[in-house]
């Protein structure tokens, strides 16, 4: 079940009525790459966000600097995971 949930959510969607394909589980290599690039990038945003929404605790940076790290905690995570 959870293999073939991941595969699921790796796998793109074909969303055209391009080449329809006979078995499912036939992807190129492109589209395994990109499914896996994807993935990666999702997880380190996740991170990202998760790591800076307890900014507030840091002791490192100043109180404004700590409120506005974890205020755009998401903004940031995504800027820096997708650049």
């Amino acid at each position: 079940f959870i293999y073939n949930s991941l595969r699921d959510l790796i796998q793109p969607i074909q969303l055209g009525g391009g080449d329809v394909r006979d078995d499912p589980n036939d992807i190129s290599d492109l589209e395994r790459s990109a499914g896996y690039a994807a993935f990666f990038i999702g997880i380190l945003t996740c991170f990202i966000a998760w790591s800076l929404h307890f900014a507030e605790t840091w002791i490192f940076f100043s109180r404004q600097m700590r409120t506005f790290l974890t205020s755009y905690n998401t903004l940031i995570a995504v800027v820096v995971a997708t650049a």
